[in-house]
């Protein structure tokens, strides 16, 4: 599934990516993910990761891996960048987007590892402090399918990335 997702990350970048300006990027992750099982109580997983992607002006889709000793993502998602005339502050952007991976996650059924799908949106800020160098700060909702006593994922999530 990783070389199958990685190979339609590509793809999908260079699709969207099709503007005069492009702009590759490499960055970390830390997430805060609240997942409710069924028949027990909200658990709270802190997960570290890492992303690549390219964006334009108007576009960004990136190829993302987060995870942490009992919960793993690998995921693509594709977000739609609003104009910075929103807030009249070029600095700070508005983004809506979605998401496709796989999870996996062991603290499921006394340590059983559990594997499924994932889908579902983003909705955030970008916070430019340079050229080179953006901040993140996210929130996700996941709707999880091929998963026994899960079947959604949600949470925030704060990046730096680096452009190059």
């Amino acid at each position: 599934m990783f070389k199958k997702l990685l190979l339609f990350t590509i793809l999908i970048t260079s699709i969207f990516s099709q503007e005069k300006e492009e702009f590759s990027f490499i960055g970390a992750t830390l997430s805060q993910n609240f997942i409710p099982i069924e028949n027990s109580s909200q658990k709270e997983e802190t997960t570290f990761g890492f992303r690549y992607g390219q964006q334009s002006i108007d576009w960004r889709t990136m190829f993302s891996y987060e995870g942490n000793d009992g919960l793993q993502t690998i995921a693509l998602e594709i977000d739609t960048i609003f104009n910075e005339s929103l807030f009249d502050y070029e600095e700070l952007r508005l983004y809506l987007g979605g998401t496709y991976g796989g999870i996996k996650y062991k603290k499921v059924l006394e340590e059983k590892e559990s594997k499924g799908k994932y889908y579902g949106v983003n909705v955030g800020f970008l916070l430019y402090f340079t050229d080179t160098i953006d901040i993140d700060i996210g929130y996700h909702y996941y709707k999880v399918s091929d998963f026994e006593l899960l079947s959604n994922m949600k949470g925030v999530t704060l990046s730096l990335h680096y452009f190059y």
